[in-house]
């Protein structure tokens, strides 16, 4: 077996319909990652060396392409002595049986007793997985056959340089309230977290693995931090405020001048805490904007359906959806032009 990641598993973030779990921390690790597409070298070997088929079978690169494509292809120490290589099958493991997606003959380069085998195919990245097995199958003459299986990490797709964060079983609750994650935001060497259900506002702190309940409240979605604050919407309805100098709920905003039935999005930039508000009896949906201190400033039209915002270089980043609600995309709305930048995978 050729395993090149080690993998942990992540912060799991609730089921918020319609996003799919993990939503949150993506978003915030795809804002944080470069968009270069670097190339991921599964394993590598003494390219000058003549190796057995069984060995050369692990010398693989596999490189992000395009968005949602990867290829997987040998590497330059795939070299053996023989052309006995006569069908490369490349699929999943699902349900713990290999699928195909891709059959081909390999081609040879070189001279008798030392050939690279040159082979490449290109393969859709499966969004339903984190950490996926890809296996290849090497048909040799004589119905002898050779299988590697590679565990790829799906989350550096289309984003590179994306790392997981947080273990989800290093954070230990006591409560057992903590189940799955709605929201969070890191605050330095803290994270505040904000759980499915009526568990209310928590915060981690990543040093000491201390889990503290600040706030206990019914239900929500979304919260926000900067400076010594923390927002926090109940039930898609009302937006508070948690002083955390104080160490409670020391403002309630007044939200009676806006018209709207549900809150789907919150993010503190500037001073300033902006929030997606949408109404369900006008369909309109639209972004305002409050001090700290919970005075009105703005609003302006934003008729996207997005969710689990965030802010960074005064580009506003949320998670969009098509009709079907089945395929997100990473929507970026650019607050000095008030205007939506080019949509990316997510």
């Amino acid at each position: 077996m050729c395993r090149r990641y080690s993998f942990l598993r992540i912060l799991r973030i609730a089921p918020f319909c319609p996003v799919r779990f993990l939503d949150a921390l993506l978003l915030l690790t795809l804002l944080l990652s470069s968009c270069k597409e670097n190339t991921t070298t599964v394993e590598q070997g003494d390219q000058h060396a003549v190796l057995s088929i069984d060995k050369a079978a692990r010398e693989l690169n596999i490189r992000h392409v395009d968005y949602g494509v990867y290829t997987v292809s040998n590497n330059d120490a795939f070299i053996i002595g023989s052309q006995d290589i006569e069908t490369i099958q490349i699929g999943r493991i699902r349900g713990g049986q290999f699928v195909l997606s891709d059959s081909l003959t390999p081609a040879y380069a070189g001279t008798s007793g030392r050939f690279t085998v040159v082979f490449a195919s290109a393969q859709v990245v499966d969004t339903r997985y984190l950490d996926d097995t890809v296996s290849i199958r090497y048909l040799l003459t004589g119905d002898t056959r050779i299988e590697v299986d590679t565990s790829v990490a799906m989350y550096k797709f289309p984003y590179s340089s994306t790392s997981i964060f947080l273990a989800f079983d290093s954070i230990m609750d006591p409560s057992n309230c903590i189940d799955h994650i709605q929201d969070f935001d890191i605050a330095g060497t803290g994270l505040f977290i904000h759980p499915t259900g009526p568990c209310g506002l928590f915060h981690y702190d990543l040093g000491s693995k201390e889990l503290k309940t600040l706030v206990n409240y019914p239900g929500g979605n979304f919260i926000a931090y900067d400076s010594i604050f923390v927002f926090f919407e109940v039930s898609g309805i009302s937006i508070q405020r948690f002083n955390i100098r104080k160490d409670t709920v020391d403002l309630i905003f007044d939200l009676r001048r806006l018209e709207y039935t549900n809150i789907e999005g919150m993010a503190a930039s500037n001073r300033m805490l902006y929030v997606h508000f949408s109404s369900w009896r006008t369909e309109n949906r639209y972004l305002s904007r409050f001090s700290f201190d919970g005075a009105f400033i703005d609003s302006i039209t934003y008729p996207r359906e997005t969710y689990f915002m965030t802010i960074h270089n005064n580009v506003l980043y949320a998670i969009s959806f098509t009709a079907d609600y089945l395929h997100p995309n990473l929507s970026r709305f650019d607050l000095t032009s008030r205007t939506f930048l080019q949509e990316r995978m997510y």
